[in-house]
């Protein structure tokens, strides 16, 4: 089971007070977003790794002998042709990505929402793909035109006062994509092309880490500006 493999101890990693981070990554069509959010988000059978943190999250908060205090909170946004939008938030938002020595890399202006319970979550989910941009291509019927993530934070105040913070990062990358193959044409072109760019800049970063290279070109997308915090430093990443 690919959850209890690498979902589950990504969540206990968070829930210890440490930031993690899964993604999907690879070409269009490859069943990215089939695991991330699943066939059916209620079914306990079909639902992906989202819908399956969701439970597991909440299943801590209500077992949690050693916190007298819970919170959790919500954010989710697209990368749509390098712009940014808030998907839980009716209308359009101005977001920008900005870095703090306290928060290291974080969108300013993205709405948080707090939960209160696992059908909370479940429905910014549904908002959230709701609004996405998605269209058709001769190898996807259904192909994710933007990079989605969906940021859980989760806030424990211990019984003596001390307090763990950790955030989950859950990405769903668009595809990359040939052109020949997906008979991509007009805007549907504009958007492969962003995409591939975005993606390309994503493996020129993990070329220069692996080659512990002096300069790591993070810089290039909104992307790459976004994963910086998942690959370096208090992180899980899988």
């Amino acid at each position: 089971d690919i959850y209890q493999k690498i979902g589950k101890p990504t969540i206990d990693y968070v829930l210890e007070g440490y930031n993690g981070t899964i993604f999907t990554y690879g070409q269009t069509g490859s069943g990215k977003t089939y695991t991330m959010f699943g066939a059916d988000i209620y079914d306990k059978d079909q639902k992906g790794i989202i819908p399956r943190a969701a439970y597991d999250i909440f299943q801590m908060w209500e077992k949690n002998t050693e916190a007298k205090e819970v919170e959790i909170r919500c954010s989710m946004l697209e990368i749509y042709q390098e712009d940014l939008r808030d998907l839980l938030i009716d209308g359009d938002s101005e977001l920008k990505i900005k870095e703090s020595p306290s928060r290291g890399t974080y969108v300013d202006g993205l709405e948080q929402y707090p939960l209160g319970s696992e059908e909370d979550l479940m429905c910014c989910i549904e908002k959230g793909e709701s609004k996405r941009v998605w269209r058709a291509t001769t190898q996807n019927d259904v192909s994710s035109r933007s990079h989605t993530l969906l940021i859980l934070e989760v806030r424990q105040i211990l019984l003596d006062d001390t307090e763990k913070r950790g955030i989950l990062n859950l990405f769903d990358l668009a595809g990359s994509e040939k052109v020949g193959r997906t008979g991509a044409e007009g805007k549907v072109f504009e958007e492969g092309t962003k995409i591939n760019l975005s993606l390309a800049a994503w493996g020129n970063v993990i070329h220069a880490l692996a080659k512990n290279s002096d300069y790591i070109p993070y810089r290039d997308s909104k992307l790459t500006r976004l994963l910086r915090e998942s690959i370096r430093g208090n992180q899980k990443t899988t």
